[in-house]
């Protein structure tokens, strides 16, 4: 289980939980810039593009999948058992607005 901590004092020590995100399009314009501002707030980030590479300005620890995100088996393969947040910043066309 991740945390990080909000508020020190000798009495009190306030802890945020945070969990796992899975970030869908995150070679995107705004999936890099959600990677790194989940993975800044201390969420086990994994990073799934169709390339699968990383980005420079994302911290380490930041996990990489390739995968497709209209591969329905592979999509699934790459989410295991799940995550607490998932969001997807891939750009929808006409043919997914059926």
């Amino acid at each position: 289980m991740l945390g990080r901590i909000i508020e020190w004092s000798a009495r009190n020590v306030f802890l945020v939980l945070l969990g796992t995100a899975f970030v869908i399009g995150a070679s995107g314009q705004i999936g890099r810039q959600a990677v790194r501002a989940l993975a800044a707030d201390g969420w086990a980030v994994t990073a799934a593009s169709r390339g699968g590479g990383a980005d420079d300005g994302w911290p380490d620890g930041v996990r990489t999948v390739r995968v497709d995100r209209t591969d329905t088996a592979a999509l699934s393969a790459a989410l295991g058992e799940g995550c607490d947040v998932l969001l997807d910043c891939v750009a929808y066309d006409g043919g997914h607005a059926r």
